[in-house]
């Protein structure tokens, strides 16, 4: 993670050093973009793990916080969630939620925003709108609540988006958010383990 050109590196030991190397022939823009990413991946995918990002991390205060209430918001619980989402349209969000926030149309969900909780007071929104129902504001609406709800429950609310994610990232825009900083992050498959010897490191 990049924060006011600080760089904060977390990783296994056989993976570390590798990191470091690499650091130190690249400065933090070159980390942080496609190149780093792919750079990067060299290096981690032979051990079985995938790089996601990079991405922007958007945190705001509670006075900066900027409310939408064009429309009638649900809130549900996170049974709820499970029961009435659909995972293959609604991915970003959290299964596993403090609360969700959604917008219907005819019964049918066309937005979602969830609460995630990370520990220490930190809840991460999830946003998804349906395919068919995008560019109306209502990623906006639930994005809005979400956040709403966590400060006046004493909860710090923070997001992750990809820099070429323009619609998701003007939606947090409009709602107060600032980016804070680039976070790169491993992600584990055995898929990618599997595949370590078609991989050169050269």
């Amino acid at each position: 993670m990049c924060i006011r050109d600080s760089l904060y590196i977390g990783a296994e030991e056989k993976i570390h050093k590798s990191i470091l190397s690499l650091v130190d022939r690249l400065n933090s823009q070159m980390i942080f973009s496609q190149f780093g990413m792919y750079e990067i991946s060299r290096i981690t995918h032979p051990l079985g793990y995938y790089v996601w990002g990079p991405s922007w991390f958007m945190f705001t205060e509670k006075e900066s916080w900027i409310n939408f209430n064009d429309y009638k918001i649900e809130i549900l619980s996170n049974e709820e969630i499970n029961n009435q989402l659909d995972e293959k349209i609604f991915w970003h969000n959290s299964y596993d939620c403090l609360k969700g926030f959604v917008i219907k149309d005819q019964g049918k969900i066309v937005a979602s925003a969830t609460l995630h909780d990370v520990g220490d007071n930190f809840v991460e929104i999830g946003l998804d709108t349906h395919p068919d129902a995008q560019l109306k504001g209502l990623g906006t609406n639930v994005y809005s609540a979400a956040g709403k709800w966590a400060f006046d429950n004493n909860k710090i609310p923070y997001s992750s988006v990809g820099p070429w994610n323009i619609p998701s990232t003007r939606t947090q825009i409009k709602c107060g958010m600032k980016c804070i900083g680039v976070d790169i992050c491993l992600l584990y498959t055995s898929d990618a383990a599997d595949e370590r010897s078609s991989v050169d490191l050269g």
